[in-house]
């Protein structure tokens, strides 16, 4: 079901449009048969009137059987020629009787319906109403301002009975913030719905608040990370310039152009605002280049290198020797010089170690080292550890509502 924020939240309570009249005090509890026994009133005619009146009455209505039965016998079989003054009397005074029983039994139960967490112009409404009445006109007037009363206080505890589950589930959904001040008012019993709705509306103050912080932190997480791949992106050409990239696998370079192409599609895809876990795919391509297998290349050309240097002289053949020096020299800047070709002149060198002397000079092979571009394209320490709610999953999202599970108190109309 749609529900509405409710921000701005009023008491949204419909009062009925019957007006209440303020009417002066007085407590007799009196019946108002004297109003109707003159002489021109006390006809067959008008206790007949009077009588379908009554039974047409909520009032008969709502009579528990046996009070029925006690007034039907009353009337037995009164006709226009047994009809009597006394016969009037008696069942028109038994009619202002139920209706005094009546009103004083309404009058009792919204009484206790007048409680601290009542509205004040609810209460003064009912102060405004006499326990008893002096006369048919106040009776009417009385009786309908009671059930007029009747009617908005349960109207008025409706809503509020929904607000407060409003207010409770708010304060149940959104326990990470400081919402004493709003538990207090849902614990108080006398918390009336101004209250309450003033705090719902405290709740959402908070959740907003909150919410601006998190897109706030989520803008700049975003920034940063478009920061980083941006860098990435634009030394992907150094890292393949350099020395290890070039002696790396042809699996390891494929993997690692796949993991570029990769970070290419989250750039567009972080500017569209699409939901993808942007950090993992930043690790996993600066794993790729961390981890090419190139270094293992030059790993084994260093050890060659100094296996060569250490036993050079008993190689014999002075002019094996000084090619094997040159080739052992090329190795850096041959592009193609893969791994086979370096066991396989590992295999020459170590072999040429055990022929028979000879002379030639030679250029005496330098050991290489792993020169790495000067922009490489990974930090040794990365800046961008995401966690808590700046965490990339949810910053592309744009808006987080509350990403620690804040809940924007929602109200129907």
């Amino acid at each position: 079901m749609k529900k509405k924020n409710i921000l701005g939240l009023g008491l949204g309570l419909l009062m009925l449009t019957s007006p209440i009249n303020p009417i002066e005090k007085n407590y007799k509890n009196i019946a108002f048969a004297g109003d109707m026994t003159t002489s021109e009133e006390n006809t067959y005619d008008s206790i007949i009137s009077e009588i379908e009146d009554f039974k047409k009455s909520e009032i008969y209505k709502n009579l528990n059987e046996k009070v029925k039965k006690d007034f039907d016998d009353l009337i037995g079989n009164l006709n226009e020629e047994n009809f009597t003054q006394e016969s009037y009397n008696k069942i028109s005074e038994k009619i202002s009787e139920i209706k005094l029983a009546e009103y004083k039994k309404l009058y009792k139960e919204i009484k206790t319906m007048i409680k601290g967490n009542l509205s004040d112009k609810l209460k003064n409404n009912f102060n405004e109403i006499k326990e008893s009445y002096d006369s048919v006109q106040e009776y009417n007037q009385n009786y309908n301002n009671l059930n007029i009363l009747k009617d908005k206080i349960n109207a008025y505890n409706k809503e509020l009975a929904l607000d407060r589950n409003i207010l409770k589930e708010g304060i149940e959904k959104n326990k990470n913030l400081d919402l004493a001040d709003e538990k207090k008012v849902l614990d108080n019993e006398d918390s009336n719905l101004d209250s309450v709705n003033e705090a719902i509306k405290s709740i959402n103050k908070k959740v907003d608040d909150f919410n601006e912080k998190v897109r706030k932190k989520a803008k700049e997480e975003k920034e940063k990370l478009a920061k980083e791949i941006e860098d990435a992106i634009k030394n992907h050409e150094e890292v393949k310039k350099d020395i290890v990239y070039k002696k790396s696998s042809k699996e390891a370079k494929d993997k690692l152009e796949k993991a570029f192409n990769e970070l290419k599609n989250s750039q567009i895809a972080l500017k569209e605002g699409k939901e993808e876990d942007f950090g993992k795919i930043i690790d996993k391509y600066n794993e790729l280049v961390n981890n090419l297998d190139g270094k293992i290349f030059i790993d084994e050309l260093n050890a060659l290198i100094k296996y060569f240097n250490e036993n050079q002289d008993k190689i014999k053949d002075e002019e094996k020797k000084a090619k094997l020096s040159k080739e052992l020299n090329s190795v850096v800047d041959d592009d193609q010089f893969d791994s086979e070709k370096l066991k396989d002149l590992e295999k020459r060198i170590k072999d040429a170690v055990n022929e028979k002397p000879g002379y030639l000079e030679q250029e005496t092979p330098k050991r290489v080292t792993v020169s790495r571009s000067k922009n490489p394209v990974v930090k040794k320490s990365r800046s961008f550890v995401r966690t808590g709610i700046g965490s990339i999953a949810k910053v592309a999202g744009v808006l987080v509502l509350a990403a620690g599970g804040y809940l924007y108190l929602k109200k129907k109309k």
